[in-house]
C-alpha cells in the first residue's frame, strides 16, 4: 500500500499543510515537526527520491540553496545552476533548488533537509554573510560554500577572486592615468560583496597615493527609480562629481550608460572611460567594444558540483579550496589620460 501526505497527516495529529511546510523546510513548531517525522517513518513514506534517505541510503539530491529573489534579478545564476546541473545529472543527481531569505533561524533552514537525510549535500550559491549560517556550514560536512573562506584550512568552498579582479579593474583605470572613478552596483549581490569591492578600491588607491572616496559607490538596486530615473540619476551623479571613468556591475547597465550618455552629447573616450563585468562565460556573446573582467559562471557551478562529489566520495577529506580563474579583457573603451 503506498501512502501519501493526506496519511502522513493523519498519523502526526497535523494538518496536510504542516506536512508540506516541514518537507520544504518552512516554519513549524519543534512538536509538530517531531510528530510528522515520526509520521513519516512508521508509514514508511517519503515524496519522489528522498524516501531512500529515511531508509539511510543516499538519496542522490543535492541541495543548491540561494536567494530565489536575487537570482531571479541576477541572470548569471543560470549560468551557475546549469553548470551544477550539468556535473551531477551526469552522476545520477537530481537538485532541490532551497530558497533562503533568512539566516539559520529564519523560515527557511536547509540544514533541515541534509539532517533529514533528504539531500546528501548543500551547496550554497551566493554570499551568506549571517555569523549564524556560517557556524552552521562549519558544523556540516558535506556543504560547499562560495565566497569569503569562513575558517583555515577546514571546509570546502569554491572561490571566483572578488576582491582581486576588483582591483585589476581598479588598476587599469589608474595606469591610465583615472583618479575619479564611479562605481555603480546595479543587482543584487549583497553588502558583504560591495565591501569587498570597496576594499579593492581602497587598497589600489594607496597603491597609487591617491585619495579614496566611499561616496563614490551608488547602489541603484536601493532605488525606488525606473531605468530611465536611473541613467538620468548616473549622469547627474558622474556630471556633478567630475568623473572621468565608470567601473559597472554589469555588461548590461554599461551598454546602457554608454547609449545614455550618447543621448546627453557625452562620448565614450572622448569625455570619459567605462569597464564592467560580463557574467555568464557563455562564448560568442562578449562585448566587442568595453574593457572587463570575465567571469565563468558556467564553470563555477561546474567545480562548485564537481567538489560536492570528491567530499561524498570521500569521507576523509576535510579541506578543500578551488579558485576558478577569471579573464580580464582590454577591450577599447579606456582612454588614455595621462
Amino acid at each position: 500500500m503506498n501512502n501519501s501526505i493526506i496519511d502522513v497527516a493523519k498519523r502526526a495529529g497535523v494538518s496536510k499543510s504542516t506536512v508540506s511546510r516541514v518537507l520544504t523546510g518552512g516554519s513549524v513548531s519543534e512538536k509538530s515537526r517531531t510528530a510528522v517525522y515520526q509520521a513519516m517513518q512508521e508509514l514508511n513514506y517519503a515524496p519522489n527520491q528522498m524516501a531512500q534517505g529515511l531508509r539511510g541510503a543516499r538519496t542522490k539530491v543535492a541541495g543548491v540553496v540561494l536567494n530565489l529573489e536575487h537570482a531571479l534579478l541576477s541572470s548569471f545564476m543560470d549560468a551557475r545552476i546549469a553548470g551544477i546541473n550539468c556535473v551531477l545529472a551526469e552522476a545520477g543527481y537530481s537538485l532541490l533548488l532551497i530558497n533562503c531569505r533568512k539566516g539559520a533561524e529564519g523560515d527557511t533552514d536547509p540544514f533541515r533537509f541534509l539532517k533529514q537525510n533528504f539531500v546528501d549535500g548543500l551547496i550554497f550559491l551566493g554570499e551568506f554573510g549571517d555569523e549564524t549560517w556560517k557556524q552552521k556550514i562549519r558544523e556540516y560536512r558535506p556543504v560547499i560554500y562560495t565566497g569569503e573562506r569562513y575558517e583555515k584550512d577546514t571546509g570546502f568552498r569554491v572561490y571566483m577572486g572578488n576582491y582581486y579582479y576588483s582591483q585589476d579593474m581598479y588598476a587599469c583605470l589608474m595606469n591610465n592615468g583615472h583618479r575619479r572613478i564611479l562605481t555603480i552596483f546595479d543587482i543584487i549581490l549583497g553588502k558583504n560583496i560591495e565591501k569587498i569591492r570597496q576594499n579593492a578600491y581602497a587598497e589600489v588607491c594607496r597603491k597609487f597615493g591617491v585619495s579614496s572616496e566611499p561616496n563614490s559607490f551608488i547602489s541603484l538596486k536601493e532605488m525606488n527609480l525606473n531605468n530611465w530615473e536611473r541613467l538620468e540619476y548616473i549622469y547627474k551623479k558622474f556630471v556633478e562629481g567630475a568623473y572621468t571613468a565608470i567601473f559597472a556591475e554589469s555588461m548590461e547597465l554599461a551598454n546602457q550608460i554608454v547609449n545614455y550618455f550618447s543621448l546627453k552629447g557625452l562620448n565614450l573616450l572622448e569625455d570619459y572611460s567605462i569597464v564592467a563585468i560580463e557574467r555568464g562565460g557563455i562564448e560568442g556573446k562578449k562585448d566587442p567594444t568595453i574593457t572587463a573582467v570575465c567571469l565563468p559562471d558556467f564553470e563555477y557551478g561546474v567545480k562548485c558540483a564537481d567538489l560536492l562529489l570528491q567530499v561524498l566520495k570521500d569521507e576523509s577529506l576535510t579541506y578543500g579550496d578551488i579558485v576558478v580563474p577569471y579573464q580580464l579583457e582590454i577591450r577599447r573603451s579606456v582612454k588614455n589620460i595621462l
